[in-house]
């Protein structure tokens, strides 16, 4: 964890990161704001997996920090969701509802984009259909 104001995709290219990701191959490399899933690619080479912005720069982050129950209600889901799949990025999907938590986690997600995206006429329909 690097503080608010450094570059979290510098830092995921740094020989600390390099050497956790040698010992772990998990990591989350984070600046409080930006959040970045290092674990392995097909064939045991680095990789991002997935990321979070909680804010676009240091700014935002500190105005988001100063309220936190809007935070919360603006962010707050979508970063629990990101939070629970990093936790278990490493847990292998044996079980048919395993695999069905993940595809609906990223379901939610897009759910929200969809509604926080407002009314584009491209929308309409999946935005009924998804009201429903």
């Amino acid at each position: 964890m690097k503080g608010v104001a450094e570059n979290a995709w510098l830092t995921a290219k740094t020989e600390q990161v390099s050497d956790y990701w040698g010992a772990y191959r998990l990591i989350i490399v984070t600046n409080l704001r930006d959040f970045l899933i290092l674990g392995e690619d097909e064939i045991g080479q680095p990789a991002r997996l997935e990321t979070f912005h909680l804010a676009k720069d240091v700014a935002s982050f500190w105005r988001l920090a100063e309220m936190p129950e809007k935070a919360a209600k603006e962010v707050g889901r979508a970063f629990g969701e990101y939070l629970k799949r990093t936790l278990t990025q490493s847990v292998a999907l044996r079980e048919p509802r395993d695999v069905a938590w993940f595809l609906a986690s990223y379901a939610r997600d897009a759910l929200q984009r969809v509604h926080e995206a407002g009314d584009l006429p491209a929308l309409a329909s999946v935005t009924r259909r998804c009201s429903k």
